[in-house]
């Protein structure tokens, strides 16, 4: 069973990218290209349901929960770990191509890049 993760967001500009969708194994693999290129994650929130408001809000990590259970990146932690991905990303462009992978895993990069950059997202692992 390959389980999926859904991010999405309301687009803050018409046309914008306001859904991504990716395996667990690359929601991961983004995590650890982001840490080793130099982002350092901030954490999630949960999307407050019945409770008060607090101005020091707790945070948690990345591993995603149910739809009963979003996580919300937050939209500077969410660029930062763009920019660290458009850092690996450079990287992997210098490097030789091995039978394709290089390019493949470029691609995916790519996509995550620019929906990171479009900030603030909330995710959950895909209902079946």
């Amino acid at each position: 069973m390959n389980k999926t993760i859904e991010m999405f967001r309301d687009s803050a500009e018409r046309g914008g990218r306001d859904l991504f969708t990716c395996s667990v194994a690359e929601w991961v693999l983004f995590q650890k290209l982001g840490r080793d290129f130099g982002w350092a994650p901030l954490g999630t929130t949960y999307i407050a349901r019945n409770v008060v408001e607090t101005s020091t809000p707790a945070f948690h990590g990345y591993t995603p929960g149910d739809t009963a259970d979003l996580k919300i990146v937050a939209a500077g932690d969410a660029r930062n770990w763009a920019r660290a991905l458009e850092d690996r990303r450079r990287a992997l462009r210098a490097e030789p191509a091995e039978a394709g992978q290089n390019v493949q895993l470029s691609g995916l990069i790519d996509d995550f890049i620019e929906y990171a950059y479009g900030g603030e997202f909330k995710f959950a692992l895909a209902s079946s």
